[in-house]
């Protein structure tokens, strides 16, 4: 589609709309761990007869930038904008400057073994990163503290740029049942308020 903009590095070509949503990601092939039969980089999800998304299995996935917002408004659209559900990801996740949202679901499912939040996301959904396993995850130096009693909806998007501005908003139970091994955050930072559902290992402040 003509409105589609593309993104190309090492680890793959990344598709979004004008307004920075990420579409469609198109792995390389050096890069992947596993060859489907429509292709090398994924595994088709599908519900009730319909390609519902694609399960990525790679080395490293780093977003590039430009990139402001991964996951539907809606997460029981089909088939939905990219999503990372289900993901293994055996490197490094790295997200832009530019992202802003991470929409509900988006991640949940996932294994990854080191992951940055960059300090520019506003919005977390609900469930985004739940049921994960993360090895190393670290909170950028100035990620926002948690909005408490903040639910995504999707009338809200809008709205919560404007009534979370300085603040993170986050969805319900975003990091629920989610196993991180060290989570690195800034000293100080309340992490127990964005993940009190999580088990986390071990905690190392910077």
């Amino acid at each position: 589609m003509s409105w589609e903009l593309k993104f190309e590095n090492d680890t793959g070509t990344y598709y979004c709309d004008e307004s920075g949503r990420l579409l469609t990601i198109d792995p390389r092939e050096d890069n992947c761990l596993y060859r489907g039969p429509f292709g090398p980089h994924s595994l088709d999800m599908e519900r009730r007869g319909l390609i519902y998304y694609k399960a990525y299995r790679v080395r490293d996935l780093i977003i590039p930038e430009g990139i402001r917002s991964i996951g539907n408004v809606d997460p029981y659209a089909v088939p939905p904008e990219a999503t990372l559900r289900d993901t293994i990801v055996t490197g490094k996740l790295r997200f832009p400057s530019t992202l802003e949202s991470l929409r509900s679901n988006v991640l949940s499912g996932s294994l990854i073994m080191d992951m940055e939040l960059p300090e520019t996301v506003r919005h977390i959904g609900s469930g985004a990163i739940m049921n994960c396993y993360i090895q190393q995850l670290r909170l950028g130096a100035g990620l926002p503290e948690p909005e408490d009693g903040w639910y995504w909806e999707k009338a809200a998007d809008e709205r919560w740029k404007q009534e979370a501005a300085g603040k993170l908003a986050c969805g319900g139970r975003q990091f629920k049942e989610t196993i991180i091994g060290t989570l690195i955050v800034p000293a100080g930072y309340p992490y127990k308020r964005l993940m009190p559902e999580a088990r986390i290992d071990e905690v190392v402040t910077y």
